[in-house]
């Protein structure tokens, strides 16, 4: 048995070559066929994609693409069958040689089960050679943007060499990361018969009772040892974007995407290390889109859009700490206001709501109907507690601050009470939707030389800043400004954090030039 190649393409491909011919010729079956949909399948083809029935043939250059929920089974003329689960990509390559096919995976989770009683061996082509995969064997691919995992769930499978054989059989696995340079095997724990996840599995229809009868067990790979990390499943990280500790929800903007996250949890978990989940795309663990460990931190890549993401401890006793991440592509370039935002409303009795950005508005209030009046008073009731202004006539301005963000109730009277406006509601409310921060300084993808970099930017009020970890000062009119190392080893950008009372914590991710070439 040779040792495992500690080389890689950084794109990892599954290829299925079929024994026998795939060329197409007049009257030759096609390639494959679908034989199940569940949910949304599509085709791709010339790179459109577009929903397909069952029955619908496929042919070199098509993808297969499922959506949320769903499920999809391809048969081959072979008669091997794939099964694709939720959320999974697959595209029909041409092999190495005319008469071959490929199938490459390029996200999600499917299985191969070979043909018991086929013409031959089916092949799996990867990075590292072909894998020969014998009649009625049953293999599982896993893959994400991280890596690449290869399961035998039942018969054998032999990577093939000119001169070397290496082979691995039920029960055990192979990863490859993605962009780096580790192959590991480890072993793999084959329980009851399961499918691959979708809408109501468990109702579907049972193949024919040969197929029933010789159904393999479905495989689920054993993470944990007891008070230890899995050595075996570790991987290089990518280029680090930013990094958040365990436990903490964030928005993270980045207008490039996808980004890498380092999650630390060395004071969660002490010196057990620990494993980080992100949800599926059901929002579920039990089928997590991501898993990654490490000994203080483990790293997740991020598309943009919402992530839920959990962290366990390696002993398996740990505290478990979790939260949310939102990623969006945007620079944080946005300017923010300066000043606070005016607004006039009348005591007509509607319900008035307004946003503000930065800065408590500043607001003034009019009794229309009591035009030419002399003497007022303003009423201003909030949670119940009430507030009079003594005006000189039937308009009050109040400034930035005098109106608390929440619900309010006010009214105009005269000195005497005998005459009042309309009692009229009013929300002031924090505008979510707005920019948070505008982060002047340093541009995307123009890091000077030095080996210090200028940050400099604008927050909203009552926040704070920092980065790295060094807090930076603001002035009283959101102002910052500071000092910022160049990335360390292993980083490709900086980020900025900033924390406010109203709109929570955000990160603002410059990288470095060569990083979004």
């Amino acid at each position: 048995m040779r040792p495992w190649r500690s080389w890689l393409h950084p794109i990892i491909a599954l290829g299925l070559v079929a024994g026998l011919g795939c060329r197409r010729g007049p009257g030759a079956p096609p390639l494959a066929t679908l034989i199940e949909a569940v949910g949304s399948v599509e085709r791709g083809h010339g790179g459109s994609y577009l929903p397909v029935p069952v029955g619908i043939a496929f042919s070199l250059g098509d993808a297969v693409r499922t959506g949320d929920a769903s499920r999809a089974r391809v048969k081959f003329a072979t008669g091997s069958v794939l099964r694709l689960g939720e959320r999974a990509l697959v595209r029909l390559l041409a092999g190495q040689k005319g008469n071959e096919a490929a199938l490459s995976a390029e996200f999600g989770e499917a299985e191969i089960e070979v043909e018991r009683d086929g013409a031959g061996f089916f092949y799996l082509s990867t990075t590292l050679g072909f894998a020969r995969l014998e009649p009625g064997t049953r293999v599982r691919l896993r893959a994400s943007t991280q890596a690449t995992r290869y399961d035998v769930l039942v018969g054998r499978a032999t990577l093939l060499d000119a001169t070397d054989q290496t082979a691995w059989g039920a029960g055990e696995g192979l990863e490859i990361a993605i962009g780096g340079a580790r192959v590991e095997r480890y072993k793999v724990d084959v329980g009851a018969a399961e499918r691959l996840a979708g809408p109501d599995a468990g109702a579907a229809a049972a193949p024919d009772a040969r197929r029933a009868e010789a159904a393999p067990p479905a495989a689920q790979t054993v993470i944990l040892e007891p008070n230890q990390i899995r050595a075996s499943i570790e991987h290089p990280a990518p280029p680090v974007d930013v990094t958040v500790p365990a436990g903490e929800t964030a928005v993270i903007h980045e207008p490039h995407g996808p980004v890498a996250v380092r999650i630390t949890f060395e004071q969660v978990c002490a010196a057990t290390g620990g494993i980080v989940e992100t949800a599926g795309p059901t929002g579920s663990f039990r089928r997590p889109a991501q898993r990654s460990t490490g000994k203080t931190n483990a790293v997740v890549v991020l598309k943009p859009g919402r992530h839920r993401y959990r962290v366990a401890c390696g002993d398996g006793h740990g505290a478990t700490a979790g939260g949310t991440l939102m990623l969006k592509s945007d620079a944080g370039t946005a300017a923010i206001p300066r000043t606070p935002p005016r607004n006039t409303i009348d005591a007509d009795g509607r319900k008035y709501t307004v946003l503000y950005q930065n800065r408590l508005p500043t607001l003034t209030f009019v009794w229309p109907r009591a035009a030419g009046t002399t003497d007022c008073v303003l009423h201003l009731e909030t949670d119940g507690k009430e507030r009079v202004f003594a005006t000189p006539g039937p308009r009050h301005t109040l400034p930035s601050g005098a109106i608390a963000e929440g619900s309010h109730r006010w009214w105009f009277s005269t000195p005497d009470g005998k005459t009042t406006s309309a009692q009229t509601p009013l929300v002031v409310r924090f505008d979510n939707a707005a920019a948070t921060a505008q982060l002047q300084s340093p541009a995307e993808g123009a890091f000077p030389a030095e080996a210090s970099i200028e940050v400099a930017g604008i927050a909203l009020e009552g926040s704070t800043a920092a980065i790295n970890g060094k807090p930076l000062a603001i002035d009283a009119h959101g102002r910052f400004h500071g000092q910022a190392d160049r990335p360390g080893t292993g980083d490709r950008a900086i980020a900025v954090r900033l924390e406010s009372p109203r709109s929570g914590i955000h990160y603002y991710v410059r990288r470095t030039a060569t990083a979004n070439k």
